[in-house]
């Protein structure tokens, strides 16, 4: 076997790939290097101006991660353009990696489809109060992916977007008014147009209830030792549990005040000697 030979041929072939081709391999690792940190410093003060300050930082972050990702599509086929690869041997690698890809990220694109609608039909914004499937918290953060809330004793809940966005969700912080509905029971013997009364006189004086819907007392049904009574009021939604509880501690003594009993299931055993 001729060493010499082989050594020479590959020297041949290699001053040919470095005649033909090292200019544009070189040309490329610098498109790449450089392409790269213009699209960083691009997105980085995007990030500070003051249109994307104005957004919510979801929705900022978002829109920045889909614009770096085809800036930097566009510098990788602008590399494959220089060394002359074959556009159709790139599309199909990059559909077959794609492919691939959804395959074994399905559960993950579904929670990045949710993450879209979430963040475009804004169904709920960061520190709004909401319940879905179970689960109620307020909303701490809103990602890509995922929705974290915090329940009122404190755990934390990562909900995932693809189940949000396919669930119904009750957000309990969007309107500004709530309706506060007071439900306490009276005995049968019970003078109803008292029990209005005393209800609605709890509710004089009250700063934190809405004046333009006045407060209402209406019957909620009869059940088997007592009959249901409703105070309806309309407060501000940051005000609904001050307002709700303020009720209950005062139901009582204001029943008790004016002779109004408010009555407990109970059972009467009568006993019979034949």
């Amino acid at each position: 076997m001729d060493w010499q030979a082989i050594f020479d041929n590959v020297v041949n072939v290699a001053s040919t790939l470095i005649t033909n081709y090292g200019f544009k391999l070189i040309a490329s690792i610098l498109i790449l290097l450089i392409g790269f940190r213009v699209v960083r410093i691009v997105c980085k003060r995007l990030r500070k101006s003051k249109g994307f300050q104005k957004m919510d930082h979801s929705v900022a972050s978002f829109l920045l991660n889909i614009l770096g990702f085809v800036l930097r599509l566009l510098i990788i086929l602008t590399v494959c353009a220089i060394l002359e690869i074959p556009m159709s041997n790139f599309s199909v690698m990059l559909a077959s990696a794609g492919l691939a890809v959804g395959l074994a990220l399905q559960g993950s694109l579904s929670n990045l489809a949710g993450g879209v609608i979430i963040l475009i039909f804004r169904p709920f914004s960061v520190d709004d109060f909401i319940a879905v499937n179970g689960i109620s918290g307020t909303v701490i953060d809103i990602s890509i992916l995922y929705t974290t809330l915090r329940t009122p004793d404190g755990l934390r809940i990562v909900v995932p977007n693809g189940d949000l966005s396919n669930a119904m969700v009750t957000n309990y912080s969007i309107e500004e008014k709530r309706r506060v509905d007071v439900r306490i029971g009276v005995s049968y013997d019970s003078d109803l147009e008292k029990v209005e009364k005393v209800l609605l006189g709890l509710t004089e004086g009250n700063e934190l209830i809405d004046t333009e819907n006045p407060p209402v007392v209406v019957p909620g049904g009869y059940e088997d030792s007592s009959i249901i009574m409703i105070l309806r009021v309309w407060c501000g939604t940051k005000d609904y549990w001050t307002v709700y509880n303020g009720f209950l501690k005062a139901l009582k003594p204001a029943f008790d005040a004016n002779g109004i009993n408010i009555p407990f299931p109970q059972m009467d055993v009568h006993v019979k000697n034949d």
